[in-house]
């Protein structure tokens, strides 16, 4: 008897297939019956050799009262043989116990079980069980001379054995010769053969026949608009089946075939979806704002009108480093990974650590070249002589050659002095201290005017941010005639004072450029000038990143909180002053020349850098 049993924790039977058997197992009373035990994994896998050598003893039994007192129905101890995923033994069903369970009934109820046993233990390690049929017998025991059964004639257990096993296979082209185990294309007959015995009569297998499948398209379902090619507006299709080949099929080939819709109605029209909203954040958590401002590095998305926004979204790589300015590029000098450098009025970043030797301009490896120096600007309106005329349009003048008696060298607009050694100076400037510098002289000639002077302030070396003051006094003098400048009148038309610093306050971090939690950032710009405690010599302002932040173009030097910051433009900043002829008692015919005091009433510890006040008449 073959008994299947399938399963990695619960062994059930099964047949020759691995599906689970719902009947019972039928064993016939009075038998010297051979068992053999086949054992598969759930997926069907047998048995390794290993996973069932692993017992060295076992016991098969079967019964139906489970009291442990008596004997078994049927009871095998002994005998058991392991090959691969079997296990073999004969079990005797001849015991009185097993007659006294059937009685003079054809069948009983009754459990086998099996119990697998490791070297040395006295509990199983695996154990099975499942259920029985005893069935008994119609002839005694031992009795009579059988005779052999009829041909053809199987018994009972005989033809369950056969639908159990599997069948095995050939095939041949004829059905008579060259019977072999695989399929070809030319083989149009098979055999089956079970248990090892008799080979089945010769059977057919399905005649192979050519087939053709053709599929057309059209605009509903009579065919309207045949096609071959699907389309969008071809919403109904057909297909026939044909055993001969069409070159290019016509309508007339799909007559009778069924035309199916298998494309759906264009929907109607969908609402528009919402106008998509963005919003920009510094931190990606608060002060969120529209629009984008400098320093805002986070922005969120809304689609359905601000009910709901997305996560922040990093629009500046989380991964990114600014650029620390490091002031003029020095061939001696080491630089780091974004360093920014100025050579030739233009601005490069490092794109190398220990970068040392490599000239900005030739050395693309490791300098990128992020602010190109600017064109030159256009040529300047030319000098005039003195004693022109002007009549009625604007006129400034040049800033260069004898008309500037600030400059020192050609074409450069400022000249440094120290006002404790003025004296030191009259020599170049053709006079001394607190008398006037004299300027060109001109001519009104026609209309009624107003003079307007323009002057630029330009501080060096961060002088003009400290609290002091630089004042300049401009004078226009009224002349009769040719004498010397000195004899006229002077007419005062003003003192123009430099702007005071900005003095915001604001967070600094010892080895940090940026300055954070600033009182307010209105009024800055950058280029401009600033000190404070904890803020290096010549610092200024790199960019403005927001209404709280800024960025200088040195690390501070300490933490502090709420530290002032002292803010002053170190950029030339241009002053105006318009006052009418007529004040000044000018009138058309008039000479008018300009004189600037330098006033030195108070003692500087720095140098001043003066330009050239600029004169233009006005007509009203």
């Amino acid at each position: 008897m073959l008994i299947r049993l399938k399963g990695d924790e619960n062994l059930v039977p099964v047949d020759y297939r691995k599906a689970p058997i719902s009947k019972p197992i039928y064993v016939m009373y009075g038998f010297e019956l051979p068992i053999v035990l086949e054992f598969y994994h759930d997926n069907g896998n047998a048995f390794d050799e290993t996973e069932l050598s692993c017992y060295t003893s076992f016991q098969f039994g079967i019964d139906s009262d489970y009291d442990f007192s008596t004997d078994p129905a049927a009871l095998a101890n002994s005998g058991f043989e392991v090959s691969e995923n079997t296990l073999s033994f004969i079990l005797l069903t001849d015991s009185a116990k097993f007659k006294t369970l059937l009685g003079n009934e054809s069948t009983a109820n009754a459990v086998a079980e099996l119990k697998c046993y490791t070297s040395g233990s006295t509990k199983p390690k695996l154990s099975v069980s499942f259920d029985v049929k005893l069935r008994n017998a119609v002839l005694a025991d031992g009795t009579g001379e059988p005779s052999s059964n009829p041909e053809l004639y199987i018994t009972h257990s005989e033809a369950y054995a056969l639908v159990q096993e599997a069948p095995v296979r050939e095939f041949s082209v004829d059905g008579e010769t060259d019977w072999h185990e695989t399929q070809t294309d030319d083989d149009r007959y098979y055999r089956e053969q079970r248990n090892s015995g008799e080979w089945s009569d010769a059977i057919a297998l399905i005649e192979p026949t050519d087939a053709f499948v053709y599929v057309a398209y059209a605009s509903d379902d009579a065919g309207t608009d045949f096609s071959l090619t699907p389309s969008d507006t071809l919403k109904y299709r057909a297909e026939i089946h044909v055993t001969e080949a069409i070159e290019t099929p016509t309508i007339d080939d799909f007559t009778g075939a069924t035309w199916v819709k298998y494309l759906g109605d264009t929907g109607a029209q969908g609402e528009n979806a919402p106008e998509v909203q963005y919003q920009f954040s510094v931190d990606g958590e608060t002060d969120w704002h529209t629009p984008w401002a400098s320093g805002d590095f986070y922005q969120r998305i809304s689609v359905d009108d601000g009910v709901t926004w997305s996560d922040p979204i990093e629009f500046v790589g989380a991964n990114g480093t600014g650029v620390a300015p490091q002031g003029t590029y020095d061939s001696g000098t080491t630089y780091a990974l974004n360093e920014g450098v100025t050579y030739n009025s233009s601005y490069y970043r490092s794109l190398a650590e220990n970068n040392t030797g490599n000239q900005p301009d030739t050395s693309p490896a490791y300098w990128e070249l992020m602010i190109a120096k600017g064109d030159t600007g256009a040529q300047g309106i030319p000098g005039i002589n003195i004693l022109s005329s002007i009549t009625g349009e604007s006129f400034l003048y040049p800033k260069t050659g004898i008309i500037n008696p600030f400059s020192n060298a050609a074409n450069s607009p400022n000249i440094d002095f120290d006002v404790d050694n003025y004296a030191d100076t009259a020599a170049m400037l053709s006079t001394s201290a607190n008398e006037p510098l004299q300027l060109p002289k001109f001519k009104v000639s026609s209309g009624t005017a107003s003079l307007k002077k323009r002057f630029v302030y330009a501080p060096e070396s961060g002088y003009g941010w400290n609290g002091e003051t630089v004042v300049f006094k401009g004078e226009y003098k009224k002349m009769t005639d040719n004498a010397a400048w000195g004899s006229v009148t002077a007419f005062d038309i003003g003192t123009d004072t430099v702007p005071a610093a900005v003095t915001p306050t604001g967070d600094t971090t010892n080895g940090s450029a940026v300055v954070t939690n600033m009182s307010s950032t209105d009024g800055l710009f950058a280029g401009m000038a600033v000190s404070g405690t904890g803020i290096p010599a010549d610092s200024t302002i790199v960019s403005v990143d927001s209404a709280t932040q800024i960025t200088l173009n040195a690390n501070a030097t300490a933490d502090g909180s709420g530290v002032t910051l002292s803010c002053q433009s170190l950029n030339p900043q241009l002053y105006e002053a318009t006052i009418s002829l007529a004040t000044l008692g000018l009138a058309v015919g008039d000479i008018v020349q300009m004189v600037v005091f330098v006033d030195s009433s108070s003692t500087w510890a720095h140098d001043i850098a003066l330009e050239l006040c600029e004169i233009e008449v006005v007509t009203s």
